[in-house]
């Protein structure tokens, strides 16, 4: 077990956190919005918007799937045949119901109004990008030709870079922190032995995180 850090020492780690972390608390949800970091906010945008331009094809008749897979979802049959290599990427912005939407969009709003504003837009838009790609490199090498969807790779990576960062401000040694993130552990464990839930991507992306 780690040994507490000293008080004065860790107050003044807080002080520093709060900084950068600490917003005004929002009045409604527009307020709310608009204090959301700048990374954080595109991204769930594009999350949305794409996530409804998907069900309206799918609305007007075409199959959700193949819906999907026209917008990029990960599909290795098309990365294998047509060199479509984009779909490395592309399939992390691509849902095709809007719970796995919402529960995605509010993972990404708790983690980037913390990560991002301790390391910026750039480097947390760049982590969630390496850890969407890694994830789909391990899905391709490890699974076969299965239909991929959604942004957890790159979650697990910025969920990655929260236990780097705990580790390196000495935040772990604290029982608190220690709790919550072995709670977060649990939880992220038992997410993986869901159906259709695609472990091999999320190792991937949190091995990306961590680098």
């Amino acid at each position: 077990m780690f040994e507490p850090i000293d008080e004065k020492e860790l107050e003044k780690l807080k002080g520093q956190i709060n900084k950068k972390v600490t917003v005004n608390q929002p009045k409604n949800f527009l307020e709310f919005i608009r204090n959301l970091p700048k990374g954080t906010l595109i991204l769930s945008i594009v999350l949305i918007i794409l996530t409804l331009v998907v069900n309206g094809f799918a609305l007007l008749g075409y199959d959700l799937y193949v819906s999907s897979i026209f917008f990029g979802a990960y599909y290795k049959t098309l990365i294998n045949a047509h060199f479509e290599i984009y779909r490395f990427l592309s399939y992390g912005f691509i849902h095709t119901d809007f719970f796995h939407l919402a529960m995605n969009v509010f993972a990404l709003v708790n983690l980037g109004n913390f990560i991002e504003r301790i390391y910026g837009a750039q480097k947390f838009v760049l982590t969630i990008i390496l850890g969407i790609i890694m994830g789909g490199l391990f899905v391709y090498i490890a699974n076969g030709n299965e239909l991929v969807v959604g942004i957890s790779a790159g979650l697990y990576a910025i969920l990655g870079v929260l236990f780097v960062y705990l580790y390196e401000t000495g935040l772990i040694r604290q029982p608190l922190i220690q709790a919550q993130v072995w709670r977060m552990v649990m939880i992220n464990v038992l997410i993986n032995f869901l159906p259709q839930v695609s472990m091999v991507g999320h190792v991937g992306g949190l091995i990306a995180g961590l680098f």
